[in-house]
């Protein structure tokens, strides 16, 4: 951590860091443990810790533990952290809310309860605008509860992001519920809905051509 100091100076260094970081820690400083000469370590459980929280609900995977791990996740895990390490702990745990999320929407229309869950998909969709499946599944939840000018509202929006930001045009089978919506929106109020559960797939395709 002071690689041009000497042993001496460095452990000073150390010891300094350390108080700074326990006034820091208030009364969780009692987490920070030393159970070895030279071993420090931070003592977590689910219940001091909404990133363990987190994890354990989406390991439960009910409905109630998937509601509970939505609530908890709030934005990117280490967001001014740019370390390899740290990249690849925010994607997991990116993926991980937006799937919970998709089941969430998935089990709520199967249940027959289409705008339950319409904040939700609302929430996770100004995180990331671009994930064309969550814009899906809105539209066609919106659709259901006789919203059809909301739900073309949000084809406009994603339509939108995806010319601005990569240059191309939402899938076709989005761009097709939107033309039904707007013919015909009775037929998408009164179809079955099966929406998917793995996370969304990048933006990255080449070869969609702008309507």
């Amino acid at each position: 951590m002071w690689p041009d100091s000497d042993d001496i100076q460095a452990l000073k260094n150390l010891k300094r860091t350390l108080t700074d970081l326990r006034k820091s820690l208030g009364s969780a400083a009692i987490l920070l443990q030393s159970p070895a000469k030279h071993l420090l370590q931070f003592s977590l459980a689910p219940s001091n810790a909404d990133l363990l929280a987190f994890d354990e609900a989406i390991r439960e995977g009910t409905t109630e533990s998937l509601q509970r791990a939505v609530l908890l996740y709030t934005g990117p895990l280490l967001e001014d952290c740019y370390e390899i390490w740290a990249g690849e702990e925010q994607e997991s745990h990116k993926e991980a809310f937006f799937s919970a999320v998709e089941r969430l929407a998935g089990q709520e229309m199967d249940a027959s309860k289409p705008g339950a869950h319409i904040s939700l998909l609302r929430r996770a969709i100004r995180m990331e605008p671009s994930r064309e499946h969550l814009t899906r599944l809105l539209m066609t939840s919106l659709a259901q509860i006789g919203d059809i000018v909301a739900a073309t509202e949000a084809y406009r929006a994603l339509r939108t992001v995806l010319l601005d930001e990569h240059n191309i045009a939402p899938a076709a089978d989005i761009a097709a519920l939107n033309a039904t919506l707007l013919r015909r929106p009775e037929s998408v109020v009164h179809a079955p809905v099966q929406p998917r559960i793995s996370p969304a797939p990048t933006h990255k395709e080449a070869g969609r051509a702008l309507p």
